[in-house]
């Protein structure tokens, strides 16, 4: 499945699934007056440049933050322990962070070791890869 945004930049009607997206989003989030917090996730830098820049107070959590980094992530340091303790760990990395996805399990040998075929998520992360 494409994300609707994707799909609209795909078959030429981004403009008008843009300005549908800033109007639902302002009237959900900025114009509720029974609304006081929320959280997005999976936003791009290119939407939130976009469809939330009528936002004024928005407080952008990446993956790389410190804010929440006992939370919830990895950190700078420990992506680069990771990478420098073994190549492999990029894959766990892409998992992690919702870039790839394991579409099927194998499990090997006599002592099944799994075997992960992983699959790119969406059309955004296979031009960005």
């Amino acid at each position: 499945m494409i994300p609707p945004l994707q799909e609209a930049f795909i078959n030429g009607y981004w403009d008008q699934m843009g300005d549908f997206t800033e109007r639902l989003f302002n009237s959900t989030f900025k114009a509720n007056p029974y609304m006081e917090r929320a959280i997005m996730i999976g936003i791009t830098s290119m939407s939130k440049e976009t469809m939330f820049s009528d936002f004024h107070n928005l407080n952008i959590i990446t993956t790389t933050s410190d804010k929440y980094v006992d939370s919830f992530g990895f950190t700078e340091k420990e992506v680069f322990e990771q990478l420098d303790e073994s190549e492999d760990a990029i894959w766990s990395l892409l998992l992690a962070s919702g870039y790839l996805k394991v579409e099927k399990v194998q499990y090997r040998g006599k002592t099944l070791k799994p075997w992960y075929h992983l699959c790119i998520t969406n059309l955004e992360n296979r031009y960005a890869f």
